[in-house]
């Protein structure tokens, strides 16, 4: 997303305006590598001025890790179907942990609305969600209990399924 700060009026010539872009880097590109691409388009043009404001570098957490697999396994177990495991571009906190080295993964109930002034989630989902979290962290700090099984809302029951093999 860009903003611009020049005024618009069609009949006439702003005396400058600056935009903001916000580059969303995927995992694998360095921040060196973006800017070195921007200094070459934008380095030699008259008149123009640009500078970096803020740089992140991009972080993951591999799909194979023990961490992302006993989460999905523990959310097939609750909602009865493997959840979709993704990299997905987003502003969180965890980027802060695993630059630290600290494997993390972003798991949450579906927000309708987002940002809106009637954001909401589905009490059930909450709640499923609450589930896997509070199962997959059992199931990563006691592996040796083996499956657990709790009753979430109207008796369901969900098993806590063992770490699938990789």
């Amino acid at each position: 997303m860009a903003a611009s700060a020049a005024a618009y009026k069609p009949h006439l010539a702003g005396g400058g305006s600056y935009i903001r872009p916000d580059i969303r880097l995927p995992a694998g590109i360095p921040a060196s590598a973006v800017v070195a691409g921007i200094a070459a388009i934008l380095g030699g043009m008259e008149g123009l001025g640009w500078r970096v404001l803020r740089r992140i570098e991009p972080s993951f957490t591999p799909p194979d890790a023990e961490l992302v697999q006993t989460v999905a396994g523990v959310a097939h177990g609750v909602l009865g179907h493997r959840p979709a495991v993704n990299m997905r571009v987003g502003g969180s906190d965890s980027r802060v942990f695993r630059h630290a080295g600290i494997p993390t993964v972003v798991y949450g109930p579906t927000p309708f609305n987002m940002g809106g002034a009637d954001e909401y989630v589905l009490v059930d989902e909450l709640v499923a969600v609450a589930a896997v979290h509070a199962l997959s962290a059992v199931q990563l700090t006691n592996p040796a209990a083996g499956p657990i099984v709790v009753r979430g809302p109207r008796g369901t029951a969900w098993p806590s399924p063992a770490v699938p093999s990789s």
